[in-house]
């Protein structure tokens, strides 16, 4: 991701500063200490923020003593969205997020795009979902699923996007909250395939819970599965995308006539 700030300062406008991937940039009244300097602002401290871009959001935090606004809110840290607005001392900063390929690569996809989301792996999942206007389920069901809310696997339709998954990724890429799948069925047939999953026997023939739906699960699982299985496991599915363990890099997991197809799609 990329982030340009432009200042406005009573009728002048400019200059800008733009601040790419894991990248920090300053923004205040001294030339020196800032990298975009508004020296005619009194009102502005001589450092007064940072704005930084990292793999799913960019965000300002407010270092000087007087207050920074973003959309009209005093905020002392948080995310910047595309064309958010940053008042600071007497002058105006416009923001422009120019969005890395991830959002446009799951954004893409030829058919339906769906999210299979771990409740067990944050307590903001289930909020997240509950606010993102998508239609979502719980792959549990029953009593085990009321029980269970809270730490349930969901899948939530993520297409057509909304602005939902643009969201999704500021909040949950790198940190294993699910992963991403294509079909072209219908919710309801999709999770009833997925359900098959949840349960699996060892050895012993004891019932085991498979994390299918974790990302450190699925990468190592499917590269070892025959073509069999790995027919069995996709079923309707016809591509798996998710974080690598360098979150900078992407996967996908699609059927091929051998087994399994593996891609790594670089993020930066």
């Amino acid at each position: 991701m990329r982030v340009t700030v432009t200042a406005t300062y009573g009728s002048s406008v400019g200059p800008k500063l733009e601040v790419g991937l894991d990248q920090v940039g300053s923004v205040g009244r001294d030339p020196q200490r800032a990298q975009l300097a508004v020296p005619q602002d009194n009102y502005l401290s001589g450092l007064h923020f940072y704005v930084g871009c990292g793999k799913a959001e960019c965000r300002i935090k407010t270092v000087g003593q007087n207050g920074t606004l973003v959309n009209g809110s005093l905020i002392q840290e948080g995310a910047l969205g595309d064309d958010a607005l940053i008042q600071a001392g007497q002058s105006s900063f416009s923001v422009r997020v120019n969005e890395g390929p991830l959002l446009s690569i799951l954004e893409g996809q030829a058919l339906p795009l769906y999210a299979i989301l771990d409740g067990a792996r944050s307590p903001d999942v289930v909020p997240v979902l509950a606010s993102s206007g998508r239609p979502y389920t719980s792959l549990y069901e029953g009593e085990q699923g009321a029980t269970l809310a809270n730490v349930a696997p969901y899948l939530v339709a993520v297409s057509p996007d909304t602005g939902f998954l643009r969201r999704l990724l500021e909040v949950s890429w790198g940190k294993s909250w699910g992963v991403y799948l294509t079909s072209r069925i219908t919710m309801p047939e999709l999770r009833n395939h997925l359900r098959r999953f949840l349960l699996v026997k060892d050895e012993a023939d004891r019932p085991l819970c498979f994390r299918f739906y974790d990302p450190r699960v699925l990468r190592v699982f499917l590269p070892v599965c025959t073509p069999t299985e790995v027919g069995d496991f996709f079923g309707p599915a016809r591509a798996f995308l998710l974080e690598d363990e360098d979150p900078l890099t992407l996967l996908r997991f699609t059927l091929t006539g051998e087994g399994i197809g593996r891609d790594a799609v670089q993020l930066t």
